[in-house]
């Protein structure tokens, strides 16, 4: 076991591993630099609680304990502008209830930039959603209420753009800058070891042998990519949404 294990270093220090580094790099590199056109979105379900005073006792005729409100976060996850006349004419970008007879209410509580135009129409049991133009990073947030026991979906397709894509779940937060300057940090910091390692044949001391440098190496890169790859998944920072946990409507309200 020790001669394979010996052997295998023997191998990276040949520069084998400067090489598979060399392509990982530039894989993240090109991968962050190819054109992508992408919508994203999160979401979160609330009841309502009939005890509380401040929630309104019925809603369009409906009373609230029958009720649940979803909120929704979307945002271009891309690197392209996203233009509204891009949004097929036929699969239109809504949120529709599995429940034709639900009767949906909805609002439009935060919009990162006044220009890209947002508007959302209730028509039957689907929500429309329009807009001008979105930036990279640019979103925002609708409150829907509907029948607790129907489903919501998001539909709709977008012009020379992947398929509008689910990141799941969110927590009340802004965003994950922290997460992705921890991943960024680790990697740049992996790289700069390794790299220094490769020309001037320098351990740190505090790693002490090259079976130690490749093994910190090699765990710092795998954490610094999960850790990017979390983040990504997670709503920009400029979608603040800290503010509606200052509101008591959700402050007290159970998530389902």
């Amino acid at each position: 076991m020790d001669f394979i294990f010996n052997y295998l270093i023997e191998i990276l220090d040949r520069g084998f591993a400067g090489v598979i580094l060399g392509a990982i790099i530039g894989y993240c590199t090109s991968y962050y630099f190819t054109d992508r056109k992408q919508l994203s979105y999160q979401s979160n379900s609330y009841f309502f609680l009939s005890n509380e005073a401040h929630n309104p006792q019925k809603i369009n005729g409906i009373y609230s304990t029958k009720l649940k409100r979803t909120m929704f976060i979307f945002w271009n996850s891309g690197n392209q502008l996203i233009n509204g006349d891009e949004i097929s004419k036929v699969e239109t970008l809504k949120i529709k209830s599995d429940d034709i007879a639900d009767s949906l209410n909805v609002k439009l509580l935060y919009v990162s930039r006044l220009a890209n135009k947002i508007e959302v129409e209730c028509i039957n049991n689907e929500i429309i959603i329009f807009f001008e133009y979105m930036n990279p990073n640019d979103g925002f947030i609708l409150e829907v209420t509907n029948n607790k026991r129907s489903k919501l979906v998001v539909m709709g397709e977008i012009k020379g753009a992947k398929s509008i894509k689910n990141n799941g779940n969110f927590d009340f937060s802004n965003g994950r800058r922290g997460v992705k300057a921890l991943g960024y940090s680790l990697l740049g910091c992996t790289s700069v070891i390794y790299i220094s390692y490769i020309f001037t044949g320098f351990i740190p001391p505090k790693i002490g042998s090259l079976t130690g440098l490749y093994l910190t190496t090699g765990l710092g890169f795998i954490v610094g990519c999960l850790t990017l790859f979390s983040a990504h998944k997670h709503f920009p920072l400029n979608l603040k949404i800290d503010q509606f946990l200052d509101n008591n409507e959700f402050a007290s309200e159970r998530r389902l």
